[in-house]
């Protein structure tokens, strides 16, 4: 209705890594969007992107971009 347009959704892994697990690929909730997940697997939370298709997963890359640049 506003012309938005859904790019990702993102959950977290507080005890596991950033990476899709077989739930997340079984259970892809937006297909055709990315997924972010945040984890802390390390003691420290990261976030990695990822594509998902047909039960494969694909890391992509990830920019923070001020919106002072835009």
């Amino acid at each position: 209705e506003k012309g938005f347009e859904m790019l990702a959704s993102f959950h977290s892994h507080p005890i596991g890594p950033a990476v899709p697990s077989k739930t997340d690929l079984d259970e892809v909730a937006y297909p055709g969007t990315s997924m972010l997940i945040f984890s802390k697997e390390t003691g420290f939370w990261e976030v990695k992107g990822f594509k998902i298709e047909n039960g494969t997963y694909q890391e992509i890359d990830l920019r923070v971009i001020s919106s002072r640049n835009l």
